[in-house]
């Protein structure tokens, strides 16, 4: 039973560790996304020739707002 609970600890800590990592790669990612977006000239030129970026980063930087 003690070893259950030890390994049952350890996956909890590992899960709790990615998702902590996951979080904080997210939020880096949706920062940079928003300060590219936020750049006219940068924008205007991603829309013109990349407009599928243009909206899977906006989508980023929704799902960062949760």
């Amino acid at each position: 039973l003690l070893r259950k609970l030890a390994d049952a600890e350890q996956k909890h800590d590992f899960y709790s560790q990615l998702y902590k990592q996951y979080t904080i790669d997210l939020l880096r990612l949706a920062i940079y996304a928003r300060s590219l977006l936020t750049n006219a000239r940068l924008r205007a030129y991603l829309e013109q020739h990349h407009p599928t970026i243009v909206s899977r980063f906006e989508m980023i930087i929704a799902d960062a707002r949760g």
